[in-house]
């Protein structure tokens, strides 16, 4: 089992390892086209498997996001639309890693400190997740909702709004 989880963790350093060297191989201005076609088809089907990624290791996925795609985390949340379940792993994952830059951005934004785009992301993902939630795992959402209480976040009434909505 332990030789099974070390394979896991090097089959997403491999993809990290391979989108950098690519980017390397690339250059900031490089135009050839044979390369940025090679490097856009590598990502590309990164990002298609998203789904088989968040269910081997959504802890590794995201370290994933984080090196390759500049931790845009909307990018891989799209591409799990149409697996909400996975989406909500995803999500939870997220938030739990996250839990004090995502804190701190929706506290932030209220005080208007910071980047609105951080405290606006931050905000989807609560949001996104309470709704999964509310769709997959009703028994979940007090917590959630008790939890966005706690971190000060002005959003309560949408809050509010989407457990109606999604009953």
């Amino acid at each position: 089992m332990r030789n099974y989880i070390h394979k896991k963790r090097d089959a997403y350093l491999w993809i990290i390892e391979k989108i950098l060297f690519l980017e390397k191989k690339l250059g900031p201005k490089d135009e050839r086209t044979s390369q940025r076609n090679l490097y856009n088809k590598f990502t590309q089907k990164v990002l298609e498997q998203t789904y088989v990624l968040v269910k081997a290791n959504p802890h590794a996925t995201i370290g994933l996001c984080d090196a390759v795609f500049d931790g845009d985390h909307l990018k891989l949340i799209e591409r799990l639309e149409h697996r909400p379940q996975d989406q909500l792993t995803y999500l939870r994952t997220l938030l739990k890693e996250k839990h004090e830059d995502i804190k701190s951005t929706v506290n932030n934004i209220t005080n208007m400190n910071m980047d609105v785009d951080a405290g606006n992301r931050s905000i989807k993902y609560l949001k996104k997740h309470l709704k999964l939630a509310c769709k997959l795992e009703p028994n979940t959402v007090f917590s959630i909702v008790e939890t966005a209480c706690k971190q000060n976040c002005l959003q309560i009434e949408a809050f509010i709004k989407i457990c109606k909505d999604n009953k």
